[in-house]
């Protein structure tokens, strides 16, 4: 048994995410990229499928949609930034904390 949802979720997030953000954003200004997960298999209800075609139950998956690839780039400082989306990400976060002593490690 086909579970509708399924198909239809798999569907309206590809759609949702492969739609220029300008089309959604309002006034139209695309502020960012959606970036491919690299997700290559396709999946039904008891595990593993060959990919569906159109019209196909289970079609419409993230591994059948196609965005920007990851790309990334060193910094030297310590940081990473996502050439896609120019966001910069520490490289390595160092040693866990709690809330406080990040709050209180913090320059102003």
């Amino acid at each position: 048994m086909v579970h509708r949802h399924s198909y239809i979720h798999g569907f309206l997030w590809c759609f949702l995410h492969l739609l220029p953000v300008s089309a959604r954003a309002a006034g139209g200004v695309r502020s960012y990229t959606i970036v491919d997960t690299g997700q290559t298999g396709c999946y039904g209800n008891a595990g593993p499928i060959t990919c569906p075609h159109s019209g196909q139950p289970f079609y419409g998956q993230d591994s059948q949609c196609h965005g920007s690839q990851p790309a990334y780039k060193r910094n030297g400082n310590g940081t990473v930034t996502d050439l896609n989306t120019g966001l910069m990400w520490v490289q390595a976060r160092g040693a866990k904390v709690t809330w406080d002593a990040a709050v209180a490690g913090a320059p102003n």
